[in-house]
């Protein structure tokens, strides 16, 4: 070997590496047995376990990078967005003054705080530009600062920015006195480790990030319902989630939108941890040539319009979106960021398109809890009360902080004229010592020897100190005249009543609270909006932009029909095949109902409602779909598709969710129940939830909404009926869950109805136009299981029988009762012409159904 250096390569440390002769070279390869002998090079430097090493190597690289870029503090920033902030303040960029190239600040950013590449400032900057990105954007921009379809902003050359007027405010409080300061980078000068933040941001901005083996993900939420909580939480320290989410009951998204689950936020908050469903709103429009198009005005957050009309594109392409025929438009203006119309299909399914947006879109899209910050140099997850009690207590120490600074300087102000006025109330023998004194050391020993002055808060007057002498030495000659010295007098018991203040306060247990809990109403009145985003439990029939009144209902679904104006009573008929019809209610009772229907459908609903309360569609096969009202009809039409139905099923029943039930009770052909609570059923969508698994050969055939202590009457064919008592029956929560044995059938027997069991009588109703009243006494409450007790005898009258049992209802008083067939005729009937009559005796005809048709059940009113 040469004793020539090793060239080295610019990845090779820069070490002085050489091989010499005193290296043994390894042998030359061996063949068949003989086997290589080890050589060993020397080596005297430290030795470390290579798992060691790693171990320790990663942590460090993983802590600097969770720390110092991916994870925001309790401030709510993270270091480069604080940097930003802190650059901007220093470069004088605030809201108060003019706009500045983006670049100015970017290079200050890079240059003396946040050693990184240009581009990942920039970027964060642009993010804490964007008003669709947080509800409290930081920095306020000119220029393209790009847009919610994921346009780029321009360059930073051309882009002009200034911190907001929120960050401006909160600024005046930055200090080293008030705030941690530490050394930047280069250890020139000094930065600020935390920005006294009025508010708690870390809930408004939005933050995201991955790190090192965890991320960050907060959703935005509404800065006032944020102060409100803090407040609260402030005033009550031991306020319960439930009490302080009665004030931030969830996030706020800059493009609205509607939350589906509000259910799980509880959870999200508690552990810090979650996933909520969020969707768009949107409604129905009416097209030229009797075609609807579903109008989106809001979507889920990050979610922009290119991107939705993109996606339903595709979904049309691969045969998942199968209701248009031509490409959705993005209609949206500077009034509304957002507005897609896709266009359903002539003769199209309305609901059904609606149910493959949401499958297929981001129409509906998650959005993650994972609130990991910074706290005491380390990474947790809080919950919103550790965030917000933090975020106290972080507030409070800015407070406090500001007013020792403040009480120190006034102290220090204080001090100075004292020394003043008591060199004034003997200013001849000052004149005189200074006058004779060598220099200015022997006029302060003289000073101090002869000058007393008594200090704020005592009673005993003390010689004056070393630097009060200084001062007096130092002090002009115009501060010897009669009114400079009552101002320093005047000045002087203003400081001292202040310097009393704050000692109050930061001796008081409230004072300093007050002061908190103060400033931040005072932010929220001055930079405080409306909550954008709805939950699918409220009130979710916000105007629209053309002044409709926009039907989204249970998860933020859209209804049917846009209405306007006062809500109208209405009669609705529903057909098995999911079409319905809505008329305005008439006292004259039809003779038809004004729904043309194909010869495999069945007329399974009449019901009279309102057209601004949603509909509840249960089908067959145990699916439940929350909708609005159809558009009102004044003739007799096929209808509109109130909900998509997958092939074999069809629609049981529907019901206006208007009523005050607290749950249902859901009953099958064969005899199976299972009680939910009502909820499951109003927090339904036009996408459809499942709400009873329904064994293969069974289907539902009644929906029955109770209070507790209610009891529900199953009718069978063949004429028994079995009462129970619903408050025996634990409601169950799973949706996909099956159900139970209700009532126990004979033979080929099946269930046909099920009604609750008020009013005095109950009115049984066979097929063809059979009818009896019978006491609700003689229907005594039984066990789930059982048979029951005959009712009526479907084979008789012997010579003419009654056949099967259609439904039994309740008969009350004064009240005339509805019928409606199979096929769409309907009939009244006054109960009063029937009078009551014991379980045996036979029915008798009160009304003649036409051939081919069978009653199919009454007319409900919610």
């Amino acid at each position: 070997m040469s004793d020539e250096t090793t060239p080295m390569s610019d990845d090779m440390p820069d070490t002085d590496i050489t091989l010499t002769d005193d290296l043994e070279a390894p042998p030359p390869e061996t063949n068949g047995d003989e086997q290589a002998e080890l050589v060993h090079f020397p080596w005297d430097g430290a030795t470390a376990e290579i798992s060691e090493a790693m171990k320790s190597r990663g942590h460090a690289y993983g802590s600097y990078v969770n720390l110092h870029r991916a994870l925001p503090a309790i401030d709510g920033l993270k270091p480069v967005q604080r940097r930003i902030i802190f650059a901007m303040n220093a470069l004088g960029v605030r809201n108060d003054r003019a706009f500045k190239k983006s670049a100015l600040t970017v290079g200050a950013v890079i240059g003396r705080f946040h050693p990184h590449g240009d581009s990942a400032v920039y970027d964060a900057m642009v993010r804490m530009a964007q008003d669709f990105q947080s509800t409290t954007p930081m920095i306020e921009g000119q220029g393209n600062w790009g847009s919610l379809d994921g346009d780029p902003a321009a360059a930073q050359r051309y882009t002009e920015s200034r911190l907001s007027a929120i960050a401006s405010e909160f600024l005046s409080d930055l200090r080293p006195e008030v705030v941690p300061y530490r050394p930047n980078f280069s250890e020139t000068e000094d930065e600020a480790a935390l920005l006294p933040v009025t508010f708690p941001t870390l809930l408004t901005m939005g933050q995201s990030g991955i790190g090192w083996a965890m991320g960050c993900s907060i959703p935005t939420h509404n800065m006032a319902e944020v102060i409100d909580a803090a407040v609260y939480l402030a005033e009550h320290p031991e306020a319960t989630l439930k009490q302080i989410m009665k004030r931030l009951p969830g996030p706020d998204f800059p493009g609205g939108g509607v939350i589906v689950n509000p259910e799980k936020l509880e959870g999200c908050y508690e552990t810090g941890q979650g996933t909520i469903q969020v969707q768009g709103r949107f409604h129905l429009e009416n097209l030229p040539g009797n075609r609807q198009a579903v109008i989106v005005t809001e979507l889920p957050y990050q979610v922009g319009p290119s991107q939705l009309v993109s996606q339903i594109v595709k979904g049309a392409r691969d045969g998942k979106i199968t209701e248009i025929t031509e490409m959705p438009k993005d209609i949206a203006d500077k009034g509304q960021p957002a507005r897609v119309m896709i266009a359903c299909k002539r003769g199209g399914n309305v609901q059904k398109l609606i149910a493959d947006l949401l499958r297929f879109t981001s129409l509906r899209d998650s959005s993650s809890f994972n609130m990991n910050v910074v706290v005491d140099g380390k990474p947790k997850v809080l919950g919103l009360l550790e965030i917000l009690g933090r975020f106290n207590d972080f507030r409070h120490g800015v407070i406090t902080k500001r007013l020792e600074h403040e009480r120190s300087v006034l102290e220090r102000d204080l001090h100075r004229l004292l020394g003043l006025l008591a060199a004034l109330d003997m200013i001849d023998l000052v004149v005189k010592i200074i006058r004779g004194s060598d220099d200015d050391d022997d006029a302060k020993t003289k000073l101090i020897a002869k000058l007393r002055y008594t200090p704020h808060g005592a009673k005993k007057a003390l010689p004056i100190d070393d630097q009060q002498a200084q001062w007096i030495i130092d002090m002009p000659l115009k501060r010897l005249s009669k009114l400079n010295n009552d101002s320093l007098r005047a000045d002087a018991e203003t400081k001292a009543a202040r310097i009393d203040v704050i000692t109050g306060i930061l001796t008081s247990e409230s004072g300093v609270r007050e002061i908190m809990v103060t400033e931040l109403k005072e932010t929220k009145r001055k930079f405080g909006s409306p909550r954008k985003t709805v939950f699918s439990d409220g009130d979710l029939n916000a105007p629209s932009a053309d002044g409709a009144a926009e039907a989204t209902s249970g998860a933020g679904a859209v209804g049917l029909a846009v209405h306007s104006g006062p809500a109208t009573d209405i009669t609705l008929y529903a057909a098995s095949n999911g079409f319905a019809v809505a008329v305005a209610r008439s006292s004259k009772v039809p003779n038809t109902a004004p729904i043309t229907m194909s010869d495999s459908a069945r007329l399974v609903a009449a019901i009279e409602s309102r057209t601004d309360v949603p509909l509840v569609v249960v089908t067959e096969r145990g699916t439940a779909f929350r909708v609005q009202v159809p558009a009102l009809e004044s003739r007799k039409t096929k209808g509109v598709a109130l909900v998509g139905l997958e092939r074999g099923d069809g629609v049981a029943t529907v019901i206006a969710d208007g009523s005050t039930h607290t749950h249902a009770l859901i009953v099958t052909e064969k005899g199976l129940i299972k009680r939910i609570d009502w909820a499951m059923l109003a927090g339904s969508h036009a996408g459809g939830v499942p709400c009873m698994k329904v064994p293969d050969g069974d289907r539902i055939i009644a929906v029955v909404g109770h209070a507790e202590g209610d009891e529900v009457i199953m009718a069978s064919a063949n004429g028994q009926a079995l009462r129970i008592e619903t408050s025996k029956l634990r409601p169950v929560a799973t949706g996909s869950a099956g159900g139970v044995a209700g009532m126990g059938l004979k033979g080929a027997d099946r269930v046909v109805s099920a009604c609750l069991d008020h009013g005095e009588d109950l009115l049984t109703v066979h097929a063809q136009g059979f009818a009896k009243k019978v006491p609700m006494t003689e229907y005594p409450a039984k066990g789930r299981g059982g048979g029951g007790v005959a009712s009526s005898d479907p084979k008789k009258p012997t010579r003419d029988p009654a056949g099967e049992v259609a439904f039994s209802a309740p008969s009350i008083e004064g009240a005339s009762v509805v019928f409606y067939s199979e096929r769409g005729q309907v009939f009244s009937l006054d109960p009063a012409a029937l009078a009551p009559v014991g379980r045996a005796v036979v029915a008798k005809r009160a009304i003649e159904v036409g051939p081919g048709d069978a009653l199919a059940g009454v007319c409900v009113a919610f």
